[in-house]
């Protein structure tokens, strides 16, 4: 299957066991061989920063999501008691009504 710049940046990306990633921003090709080795994810605002995927860890990829391996990603400790607290508390009312 081919895909265009346009879709690909479009593809949401996930681990295996469903956590979510980010979305394709480009991607790293190999000159020799002309070959795409890296995706390039735009990661959501608890990483902060852009993930590079390899190929090798890619386990299922069409045009609208990537499924990597779990071990892809590593999350910190801090990372993780956030995400604990987020998942456990109800939300936070952050404006008052005068």
């Amino acid at each position: 299957m081919l895909i265009d710049e346009k879709k690909l940046k479009n593809v949401e990306v996930k681990t295996q066991s469903g956590q979510y990633l980010g979305r394709v921003s480009g991607i790293e090709l190999e000159t020799d061989t002309s070959l795409v080795e890296k995706y390039r994810v735009k990661s959501n605002v608890l990483f902060g920063e852009d993930l590079l995927i390899s190929k090798s860890h890619i386990i299922n990829f069409d045009d609208k999501k990537m499924i990597v391996e779990d071990g892809v990603v590593k999350i910190s400790t801090k990372d993780k008691k956030i995400l604990k607290q987020l998942e456990s508390t109800s939300p936070i009312i952050t404006s008052k009504e005068f």
